[in-house]
């Protein structure tokens, strides 16, 4: 028998999922894009399917219905920056949350962490995640947004999408009270040096044990705060 040995460098995933009041009741789609060798035979896409997609979606969300499509265009072999590399960066989406939350348009690689693009893009999702930990809300999505050489945000904004147990101003007051959106207090808060480690699978939630925008210890203070209301 001889053996097939794939040959994954580049590849990306988009789950299509349909929800039901915020509930994920089905996952419609799975597209998948694998960078193989050539002449690689499609059946060994039947092991993505078995080994991969099968064991990490839920079975109660795959149907008759779920079209999986993987390299659905043909051979995947030319990948990586020596094909897909230019000017723009990286997909903005793809750092992020793939379109489910708003984006800023700044990108978050090829910056450091005095720029707000990224870093500040970092703490809104620590001070959702620490008020949805908090219980104040269910779902939670924080902008902010800065002109250039004022240190304060010219906007903060919050969005719990009707979830919240206070309301959207008395919580967006306490977010004042424990938060510092001066640029330089958020890299004093939640610097961190091994950007290397966010080169794949996203910015987000993938490290927990060490991206410091992952932490929830600001979780007592919004509870108090918020009782004292």
């Amino acid at each position: 028998m001889k053996e097939t040995t794939l040959f994954f460098k580049d590849g990306k995933c988009r789950v299509s999922v349909k929800y039901d009041k915020s509930i994920p009741v089905a996952v419609t789609a799975v597209v998948v894009s694998l960078q193989i060798k050539p002449e690689i035979i499609r059946e060994i896409y039947e092991l993505i399917i078995l080994k991969v997609i099968k064991e990490t979606i839920p079975s109660r969300l795959i149907n008759g219905e779920t079209k999986i499509l993987i390299n659905s265009t043909g051979e995947f072999v030319k990948g990586g920056s020596y094909a897909d590399s230019g000017l723009t960066g990286r997909k903005l989406q793809c750092d992020s949350y793939g379109g489910l939350a708003l984006h800023g348009g700044g990108a978050w690689s090829g910056k450091d962490f005095s720029k707000v693009d990224r870093s500040a893009s970092y703490y809104a999702r620590y001070i959702a995640k620490n008020i949805v930990a908090a219980s104040l809300a269910t779902k939670c999505e924080v902008g902010i947004a800065y002109a250039i050489g004022i240190k304060e945000p010219i906007s903060v904004s919050i969005n719990t999408f009707g979830t919240s147990i206070i309301s959207e101003d008395v919580l967006l007051e306490i977010i004042h009270r424990v938060f510092n959106f001066e640029p330089r207090k958020i890299t004093e808060e939640i610097n961190y040096q091994n950007l290397y480690e966010l080169s794949s699978y996203g910015h987000v939630g993938v490290h927990i044990d060490t991206l410091p925008w992952e932490r929830l210890d600001k979780v007592e203070k919004l509870n108090r705060l918020a009782n004292d209301h």
